[in-house]
């Protein structure tokens, strides 16, 4: 799937999950909203 994360275009497995997203970006342990 392709997502836009602040503002740049990334590409991500169709079963990934939020929580497995944020580790993969290192975001786990920051505080962010999320558009789903």
């Amino acid at each position: 799937m392709e997502l836009v994360i602040n503002g740049k275009s990334q590409q991500a497995a169709e079963d990934t999950t939020a929580a497995a997203l944020l580790i993969q970006l290192g975001l786990e342990n920051e505080r962010l909203a999320m558009e789903v």
